[in-house]
């Protein structure tokens, strides 16, 4: 059976059925591997990024560090789609010099009719240092 689907996720993990231990912490598929005893998890995106840890609580740790930069992605996201949305309501409000387009990640196109002169605009978060300062102006 080695190098065979997993019967349970159909993974291909190069262990035996009997020797993994399958479990879901947090939402996120986990696994012993009982020949090693190490831990792993599924992480990334898609699931596809194996992570290794030496002991059930790193793992814990680690699958909660994960899911809290998840959220932050999550909350950093949705700032961004509501100062997008506001940006338009003002923008489509008087287009008759400048056309914009917004495209994924904030980037926003800016067109001036009049001088057909054409702007690439960034939006993102400022970032400050540990003195207050900002980092990425």
């Amino acid at each position: 059976m080695w190098n065979t689907p997993h019967s349970k996720t159909g993974w291909n993990l190069g262990t035996e059925d009997e020797s993994t231990e399958y479990f879901i912490l947090n939402g996120v598929t986990c696994y012993h591997d009982l020949l090693t005893d190490k831990y792993y998890a599924f992480l990334g995106i898609t699931s596809d990024r194996k992570v290794e840890f030496e002991t059930r609580e790193a793992l814990r740790k680690g699958v909660e560090n994960k899911m809290v930069d998840i959220e932050k992605q999550k909350e950093d996201a949705r700032n961004l789609n509501e100062l997008t949305d506001h940006l338009i309501k003002l923008l489509e409000s008087d287009d008759k010099r400048f056309s914009f387009e917004f495209c994924a990640g904030g980037t926003m196109e800016i067109y001036d009719k009049e001088k057909e002169i054409g702007y690439v605009v960034r939006i993102a978060p400022i970032k400050y240092n540990e003195d207050g300062n900002a980092i990425n102006l």
